[in-house]
């Protein structure tokens, strides 16, 4: 097998002493355990330069190698988070949920189960974190869908507050809305959020007379009677 793609890392301390397969497996989740044994047995797999077995415990310092080989048409080119971010407790992903991206390739990744939205550079490092856990604007209790407009303003739905909070490119909350403790809710159990340009005829005669809408925000909702929320933003004429 010839190696597609290159990554490159060192042991750091907080690796862990585990096998060679399973620390593989343990920094990059989504690859199974038994491709980095294949590739190991292929000699895809370099440790301080040289061959090693599946079952060699790396120490810290050891330079590691790993040749990728993907059998489809799409070339891995590196996972999210890097292998330097992902035993790192503030880069580090831990239930993401939905992701986006903005108009310079960053990732936005939603992470229910550390109650943030982080932030990768197009190259998967990480950047920053976005909100935190608690009930206050600009926190989260359970985030889940996300998505970006033009401008690069983060929307994020919250399906435990049940609100949509609104960010600029630096992580700062700009406004919120939805419903929450009403009997006719628009946002109920929200987990999905969509920036929509394209349809923005088909609802302006729902909006003042004016008030000119620029574009769509498309909530999706998991129970309740109003299963899509939409939401027009934009100016006064």
């Amino acid at each position: 097998m010839t190696a597609e793609s290159q990554e490159h890392f060192v042991i750091e301390p907080q690796m862990g002493e585990r096998r060679l397969d399973s620390l593989l497996h343990s920094l990059y989740p989504s690859t199974s355990r038994a491709y980095f044994q294949k590739l190991i047995e292929e000699g895809l797999v370099l440790v301080n330069g040289q061959l090693a077995k599946k079952s060699y415990i790396p120490e810290v310092g050891d330079d590691i190698e790993i040749g990728f080989v993907l059998d489809s048409e799409f070339h891995l080119l590196f996972d999210i988070p890097r292998p330097e971010d992902a035993t790192n407790q503030l880069h580090a992903l831990f239930t993401p949920t939905n992701l986006a991206l903005d108009s310079k390739g960053r990732l936005y990744v939603s992470d229910s189960g550390a109650f943030h939205v982080q932030l990768y550079d197009k190259d998967g490092t990480f950047l920053r974190s976005v909100g935190g856990i608690g009930d206050s604007t600009g926190q989260f209790a359970r985030v889940k869908g996300v998505a970006v407009d033009r401008d690069d303003r983060l929307y994020a739905v919250d399906a435990l507050s049940q609100v949509t909070q609104v960010f600029d490119d630096q992580g700062r909350l700009l406004t919120w809305f939805a419903q929450p403790g009403s009997a006719g809710l628009v946002q109920n159990l929200p987990s999905k959020v969509v920036v929509d340009y394209d349809d923005v005829d088909f609802f302006q005669s729902y909006a003042a007379p004016n008030f000119k809408v620029e574009h769509l925000v498309i909530v999706i909702n998991q129970i309740g009677p109003n299963k899509v929320s939409i939401f027009g933003f934009g100016h006064k004429k």
